[in-house]
């Protein structure tokens, strides 16, 4: 009996014979559930949160790892409109791997051949992502087997770990430099502002020296000044220095 999606009814074969009408997503579950039961898998040993189990319609565990498993509910009639579909469900699935190590789409086998057209194995492979077919006899195919995702997040984690302590040393030595070079800078703003007041302090010097140097005489007039003053006027000479030619010789000396 050919299928397009889930809804219609299935006969599938379980439990070594049996036969049930596949006609709901409690049906899957239970072809799911005796698939793994086979290879040891088992319900989950451990507490999973409310939030976590409305976005998943089964949970198991082997004996390592955690897994979940969404069932496609999607009725297409064209790989077009499948593949607009399972990218929508890979992208939950993927944001469960933070959760569980391995994340199972289920799908009707009617729909194999337009998974393997459109689904890159290789990248669901990375994030710990499976693709699992089931036809209408109960068989359960698996077209990708997911690697665990526990080792990878805990590479991850170590990875990021050491990432974020070799940045805090980073950011450690960073602040010892900025501290330094602004107790430094600190130190030589000091000092400019010192050799800023004590340039000022010789400018005014300097002003105030050459106002005065403005005020004295030059050395011509010095010159003159003494001439004039240590040599007297040959009126007032004595009446025997008057018409003496070495006097005269003395004071053409004097005022070279």
């Amino acid at each position: 009996m050919n299928m397009s999606g889930i809804g219609k009814v299935w006969k599938v074969g379980i439990s070594g014979g049996s036969v049930l009408e596949m006609n709901s997503i409690e049906d899957f579950k239970e072809v799911i559930i005796e698939h793994f039961r086979r290879r040891g898998c088992t319900r989950p040993q451990v507490d999973i949160s409310e939030d976590v189990i409305k976005q998943v319609d089964l949970v198991l565990q082997d004996a390592n790892n955690l897994l979940a498993f969404r069932i496609f509910r999607g009725i297409v009639y064209s790989a077009a409109e499948f593949r607009v579909m399972i990218d929508e469900e890979i992208l939950r699935a993927t944001k469960l791997t933070e959760v569980f190590d391995k994340v199972y789409i289920v799908i009707p086998d009617t729909y194999t051949d337009m998974a393997r057209s459109v689904i890159s194995g290789r990248i669901l492979d990375e994030v710990g992502i499976g693709i699992i077919a089931v036809d209408e006899h109960g068989n359960v195919e698996e077209l990708l087997v997911p690697r665990p995702t526990k080792l990878t997040r805990r590479e991850l984690g170590k990875g990021i770990e050491e990432i974020v302590g070799d940045l805090r040393r980073r950011i450690d030595e960073i602040e010892l430099l900025y501290n330094s070079l602004k107790t430094e800078f600190g130190v030589l703003s000091e000092k400019i502002t010192k050799i800023e007041r004590t340039l000022s302090m010789l400018r005014e010097e300097v002003d105030v020296l050459k106002g005065k140097l403005s005020t004295l005489p030059t050395r011509h007039e010095i010159i003159e000044e003494i001439g004039e003053k240590t040599l007297a006027p040959v009126e007032e000479l004595p009446s025997f220095a008057k018409n003496n030619p070495w006097l005269e010789i003395l004071r053409k000396r004097e005022r070279e």
